[in-house]
């Protein structure tokens, strides 16, 4: 507990929560979404600058730990600013139909698991040589990914439309109120 009392990384995140909190109770929706975009783009665009070299190298080398985290983390920030970009053009254009399911937000979300499987195969690696440990998380992540897929998709399925939106049918439930017992 004493050396998160002394981290700066804890009071950073708690600082930035607690600030988040604040401007989402004093910003309109539409205001606290377009800052919040704003900061993800900005800050995602300056470090993608920041990490642009070591991903390139990484992309020409890919052998060791390093290639593979610096790739890794300068595709999430790409990932997270085309996400950010799209989020924002459905929000612009009124959300239509043929922009809600285009194949564009599957796309930066499958960019994004290859990101993380690739943090996830990172740890150790030297000369090409992925520690089997790594390849065991991956293999589990996948099969955890196609669990909750699965899930998702007998859950629901028979709920969809020919867009894939959920049919909630929401009925009306039925409740009986009785009368507020009294005091003699």
């Amino acid at each position: 507990m004493k050396r998160l009392r002394r981290s700066l990384i804890a009071y950073l995140f708690l600082i930035t929560a607690l600030m988040t909190w604040l401007s989402a109770s004093i910003l309109s929706w539409y205001e606290f979404q377009e800052v919040a975009s704003a900061l993800v783009m900005g800050s995602c665009l300056v470090a993608m600058v920041q990490w642009f070299k070591p991903a390139a190298r990484s992309m020409r080398d890919g052998q060791d730990y390093a290639d593979f985290f610096a790739f890794s983390i300068f595709q999430i920030l790409f990932f997270m600013s085309v996400q950010r970009l799209w989020g924002n053009i459905l929000r612009w254009t009124g959300r239509p139909d043929y922009l809600v399911y285009s194949p564009v937000t599957g796309v930066i979300m499958v960019m994004g698991a290859f990101s993380v499987f690739l943090m996830i195969l990172a740890r150790g690696t030297e000369g090409a040589r992925v520690p089997r440990d790594n390849i065991a998380r991956a293999i589990v992540a996948v099969i955890l990914s196609g669990i909750i897929a699965a899930t998702t998709l007998l859950l629901f399925s028979d709920q969809l439309d020919e867009l894939g939106r959920v049919d909630w049918h929401l009925r009306p439930v039925e409740t009986k109120v009785s009368a507020r017992p009294t005091s003699n």
